[in-house]
């Protein structure tokens, strides 16, 4: 097969939404375009975008003569990296504090820090391929796993950084990616 420049792409975000974190009642999508049920959106997401990881961690097998005869894939992981610059977005605050810790009323918001395990819960990410293709990532069962620094600084937005780790399903893959 020829090289296809065609084949190339830079990615935005979706203007409808790049991020989206699902409820319990969540209908996880299988397909690049549709409607989200029972997903919220998280605003918008830094310049640094989001980054994917995917690691495999594996042990070389050696003979006797020291060289290296197989290897054993020990770990397999997934990961999402990206940071939340909607502050004051109610559905952003709930994700990074915990549903239970963020009360929104009468234009006040009310954030008490807590040591609480973060749920699993599924999220999306929609992208826009530059020919203007639609590009759907799904984590069905996601969990932010570690956060980043707040800052407090004149010159730069403050932002929520998150890394979510996809968890494997009920079929034992921890994300899917649809294109149109």
């Amino acid at each position: 097969m020829a090289n296809n420049v065609k084949n190339i792409s830079t990615v935005k975000p979706s203007v409808q939404g790049a991020i989206w974190i699902g409820g319990a009642e969540a209908a996880v999508p299988t397909t690049a375009t549709g409607e989200l049920t029972g997903f919220e959106c998280l605003g918008t997401v830094s310049e640094d975008g989001v980054k994917k990881k995917i690691s495999r961690d594996s042990e070389s097998v050696k003979d006797w003569g020291g060289n290296t005869v197989a290897t054993i894939q020990k770990d397999y992981e997934a990961t999402y990296e990206f940071t939340m610059i909607e502050i004051l977005n109610e559905n952003v605050l709930k994700t990074y504090y915990g549903e239970d810790n963020v009360t929104v009323a009468e234009n006040k918001i009310t954030i008490k820090g807590s040591s609480a395990e973060l749920p699993q819960r599924p999220w999306v990410i929609d992208t826009v391929l530059n020919d203007g293709r639609k590009c759907r990532e799904v984590i069905p069962c996601g969990k932010i796993s570690d956060t980043g620094d707040i800052e407090y600084k004149r010159d730069e937005a403050m932002g929520y950084g998150v890394t979510v780790t996809a968890l494997p399903d009920a079929e034992g893959r921890p994300f899917y990616m649809y294109y149109e």
